[in-house]
């Protein structure tokens, strides 16, 4: 027979199968959704949710310091398993219904919605069950995140009567989703961002190691300059000696300084490439959730493509080359996409 301990571990585990899958959830829709009142809940609710399986994480932590079975903790972990597989799965589902963008975002919503709804049912039975069982720490737990969930979900519904609206103007007027300003795009455009920081940091250091190594040089001349004077008046002999060593001296410090100014410029050229691959990743990972590159790319034979290829801007040939790395896995139109990127 269940005790009322395990019963409380197995409802933790749900909970927190649940938040982990809406945390995959929340960041597809994120990716697809227009800067605005919309994204900017849903990027609340991201970090919302996150503490949420954080904080059950934690509870659970506890109570497995008291003992936990074996085999609740693997129930826990094949709960945990297939709520996030779920979420994965459906990622790409919710990005490719619905006729247009505003429709997208209306059935995100409304997805969200019903999550929500089933977080706080969660909740209200886990607190239930923990003051049962005199668990007092976690009925506290459940008390407060259904009471933020409760909240979320009437910030969510509050938005729904102005993403209907989106989806009625775009049928009947104009449609109002903007790819452009998606949260993929925007990571896109930070990625590049980053890039050009490290170009300019780069050239920053290059400069700076060139000045440094110019003073050097500079120096060394100067002193060589004040020693022959000094010696000029000891006899012909020593100036002749000292002369030499100076403009030993001075070429040492060259050499030097060359060396300074060439281990910067590597070095430096080298973190910008580092960064610039991490750019792409950014970029890469920015259009994952992304659907075909153009209407009707997947009917498309690898000639056709590639023909279209020969015109396509750099942005263009980039997302070919990233979907069929995904999906198609074409060498012939990822080496022509490649081409064209670079």
């Amino acid at each position: 027979m269940t005790t009322g301990s395990e019963k409380i571990v197995q409802y933790l585990n749900e909970a927190q199968a649940t938040e982990a899958a809406l945390v995959r959830t929340l960041q597809a829709h994120i990716a697809m959704t227009p800067r605005g009142d919309y994204r900017s809940l849903l990027e609340r609710h991201l970090k919302e949710t996150e503490r949420h399986e954080e904080r059950v994480g934690r509870r659970l932590n506890e109570l497995g310091e008291d003992g936990r079975g074996v085999i609740e903790a693997g129930v826990g972990a094949v709960q945990s398993i297939v709520g996030q597989v779920a979420a994965v799965s459906k990622a790409p589902l919710d990005i490719v219904r619905g006729e247009g963008g505003e429709e997208k975002l209306l059935k995100n919503a409304k997805d969200e919605c019903a999550t929500e709804a089933l977080e706080i049912a969660t909740y209200e039975a886990l607190g239930a069950l923990a003051r049962h069982v005199g668990d007092k720490k976690t009925a506290d737990l459940a008390d407060r995140i259904r009471s933020e969930e409760e909240r979320m979900l009437e910030q969510l519904r509050a938005m729904l009567p102005t993403l209907t609206e989106a989806v009625a103007k775009a049928e009947l007027v104009e449609p109002s989703y903007e790819l452009s300003k998606t949260g993929a795009a925007d990571a896109a455009r930070q990625a590049v961002g980053t890039g050009r920081k490290a170009a300019e940091a780069t050239r920053r250091a290059i400069v700076e190691s060139a000045r440094n190594g110019l003073e050097q040089v500079t120096h060394a001349a100067r002193t060589a300059l004040e020693q022959v004077t000094e010696a000029a008046s000891r006899g012909e002999a020593t100036v002749e000696a000292t002369a030499r060593a100076a403009v030993t001296g001075i070429q040492e410090t060259g050499r030097q300084a060359e060396s300074a100014v060439r281990q910067t410029a590597d070095a430096a050229r080298e973190g910008a490439r580092e960064t610039a691959e991490e750019a792409e990743k950014q970029v890469s990972g920015a259009s994952r959730d992304g659907g075909e590159p153009w209407s009707g790319y997947d009917q498309q034979k690898v000639e056709e493509i590639n023909q279209r290829l020969k015109t396509a801007d750099p942005d263009l040939a980039r997302q070919v080359r990233d979907y069929e790395r995904r999906h198609k896995k074409r060498s012939m139109v990822i080496e022509r996409a490649r081409r064209q990127v670079s």
